[in-house]
């Protein structure tokens, strides 16, 4: 008793989700329509990507099936579109399974379920303690002409409400905004969000929306279509946090879309805004890392120049943490509906394994595409919007590797125990190396080299951020070493054939620590000058390194799971985090007492 009421007093409930909490999440994308079936369906119904209509995915399938996501060890959903879509004769284009045809905001795509069904979706993932997200659409609405003259099923009924008919001219900012998306057989009609009514309409109904169904963040679809400096009032009005889709190589260019807090109107000019409101929103979808990664890592079969360097990547990031204002809260991808799947593009097992252990190591959000976990294949759009049923949702070794990873990142935003040194040196100003700490029921040995660079060690993005920093320690073409917190992870882009190389991995590590490889539970002692050696005569498998003196009580390589570890609020929206660290057992003995 005396105990729920230490936890309750500690970690009032009801809290909204931040961008601080989603960055301890990871996130796993669902397109309703081809995730799962309802119980009643006939699971060996075809559902042929290439007839681009509906299978009979619904939002009640999902909520049926969560055990399989969260057996994963995933702690937030991104579902597709919600609201009502296109409902006319079949296009040139099939149908509008996918949710992104959307005419009318104000409405429920009943192809999916009823207002109950999306409810219930949100209460059973908030009881599970998992976020909830959604696709929205708010930059066009869907017509099968460019001169539509009757406006009453779309949500703005008045012409002057969306922008005048032109195609896009890409390149050119105004153009991209003002102009349609889509084509004269499917045309995606501009919404005119300069119009002071429709910002205002915009406003009232995101509010509503999210209150009423629970939604804890937002992604938004075509965002760099609309002008930066609509997004930060639409998203405070929401109190959601804001994951846009800017579909942007260039990184500074896609920089300009996160709202700097320091410097909020930095980018309001160049996202085609007035250039004195702030501009942008709370994070992105991080393309410009996606195809980075596609280059570092994706063994396509073909030469491509420039292809296969690791040091690249290296250079890439080193641009990107110097130019996104956060780059701790960009979603990182491998695959999503927008671009082929990975392993249609890679033909190499190692290459998917070690990319998706990169994403995880690094420093953003993980998001994982529904079927990734099951090898799909499938290229560009359709292609890549499988059913997933057909695979019977097995317990493949990408999906083992997607569990461990995740337990991984969990363990490091929980009890990882750099992240208490961590705060406490911070907010004490004491630069000194770790030396004694209660962390598992007893004392943990000094592990830290005194010489190591404070850079290396100060993992805390800023005084406001629990989010740990990646930091890369080393890197060839062919292999890369990052540290997190107190975990190493080395990756490499050799595939799988067993190769006669090594890598010498410098680690923060003293001499003689034992380190344990999570991923396949061997051992590693850490050398002279902290260095372990990596060697690949099996073939390239990324290695996750732990001080071995840590996993004790954490579920890792036959390690008894602690209860204490990892937990997560029951309460009803599933918002509050309870962060359980080594200096919980400082104050186990006072709870004893008490109960």
């Amino acid at each position: 008793m005396m105990l729920s009421i230490l936890l309750m007093t500690h970690f009032p409930s009801g809290l909204c989700a931040t961008a601080e909490e989603w960055k301890q999440r990871t996130i796993y994308q669902i397109i309703t329509d081809r995730f799962a079936l309802e119980p009643n369906r006939d699971l060996s119904q075809p559902c042929n990507v290439s007839d681009q209509t509906f299978c009979g995915g619904t939002w009640n399938a999902i909520t049926s099936n969560l055990d399989y996501i969260q057996s994963m060890g995933f702690t937030a959903i991104w579902i597709s579109p919600v609201h009502k879509n296109y409902d006319g004769p079949r296009t040139a284009y099939g149908d509008p399974y996918h949710g992104y045809w959307v005419t009318d905001i104000s409405k429920l795509n009943d192809r999916f379920g009823t207002a109950n069904d999306l409810k219930h979706l949100s209460d059973e993932l908030h009881k599970r303690g998992m976020l909830f997200m959604v696709d929205i659409v708010v930059n066009h609405v869907a017509s099968i002409t460019t001169t539509p003259q009757d406006y009453s099923s779309f949500y703005f009924k008045k012409e002057s409400q969306y922008h005048p008919y032109c195609s896009i001219n890409y390149g050119d900012t105004r153009s991209e905004q003002q102009c349609w998306m889509g084509d004269a057989k499917v045309a995606l009609m501009d919404v005119n969000t300069e119009d002071a009514d429709v910002v205002s309409s915009y406003a009232s109904w995101i509010k509503d929306f999210v209150r009423e169904y629970q939604i804890d963040g937002l992604r938004l679809d075509a965002a760099k279509h609309i002008r930066g400096d609509f997004w930060p009032g639409f998203c405070k009005s929401s109190d959601a946090f804001c994951m846009g889709e800017v579909y942007e190589q260039d990184v500074r260019r896609a920089s300009l879309w996160q709202l700097n807090p320091s410097q909020p109107t930095a980018g309001s000019q160049e996202t085609g805004g007035n250039g004195q409101d702030p501009a942008g929103m709370d994070s992105i979808l991080n393309f410009p890392l996606y195809w980075e990664l596609v280059k570092a890592f994706a063994i396509t079969g073909q030469s491509s120049t420039g292809a296969l360097d690791l040091t690249l990547l290296e250079g890439a990031l080193g641009r990107m943490k110097s130019t996104f204002p956060d780059i701790s809260s960009l979603g990182n991808f491998l695959e999503n509906h927008d671009v082929p799947r990975w392993s249609g593009l890679s033909v190499d097992p190692q290459s998917l394994f070690n990319a998706i252990t990169f994403l995880y190591m690094s420093d953003g959000i993980p998001i994982i595409y529904y079927g990734l976990e099951q090898f799909y294949k499938g290229g560009a759009d359709p292609a890549n919007r499988e059913a997933l049923w057909p695979s019977g949702y097995q317990n493949t070794t990408a999906l083992e590797l997607i569990k461990t990873l995740n337990k991984l990142r969990k363990w490091m935003a929980d009890v990882d125990p750099v992240v208490p040194m961590q705060r406490r040196r911070q907010h004490a100003n004491e630069k000194s190396s770790m030396k004694q700490d209660h962390f598992n029921g007893g004392l943990v040995e000094k592990i830290f080299r005194n010489e190591v660079d404070p850079t290396k060690r100060d993992l805390v993005e800023s005084e406001n951020s629990t989010a740990l920093s990646s930091q890369i320690v080393g890197a060839t073409q062919q292999v890369m070493a990052i540290v997190r917190g107190s975990v190493i992870g080395v990756v490499t882009n050799i595939g799988s054939p067993p190769q006669n190389i090594s890598f010498p991995v410098l680690t923060p590590y003293q001499r003689n620590v034992a380190t344990t490889d999570i991923l396949s539970c061997n051992q590693y002692a850490v050398g002279s000058d902290g260095i372990v050696s990596v060697e690949y005569s099996k073939g390239g498998r990324p290695i996750i390194l732990v001080p071995s003196v840590y996993l004790r009580g954490s579920g890792f390589c036959g390690h008894t799971p602690s209860s204490l570890f990892g937990l997560q609020s029951g309460s009803a929206h599933g918002r509050t985090r309870l962060l359980w660290t080594g200096s919980i057992f400082l104050f186990m003995g006072l709870i004893s007492v008490v109960v």
